[in-house]
């Protein structure tokens, strides 16, 4: 099971911080398959960075169990 807790990120564009995530709270239960959909720009890549563990969220924590 993966649970994101409170997750946030934000990256620097042209200097200026956007935010990508913000306050995202979600258990990902283990008998389901998710699909996680967005137009371009919604932080669809960045989430799945964030449960792969290759980033780091810059609020909140990943808890991947399993």
């Amino acid at each position: 099971m993966i649970d994101l807790v409170d997750v946030s990120k934000s990256y620097a564009v042209k200097g200026i911080r956007k935010r990508v995530l913000e306050g995202i709270t979600f258990s990902f239960p283990p008998d389901r398959n998710i699909a996680i959909m967005g137009p371009n720009g919604a932080g669809k890549s960045t989430l799945l960075r964030l449960i792969s563990g290759s980033e780091q969220p810059d609020e909140g924590r990943v808890v991947r169990r399993g």
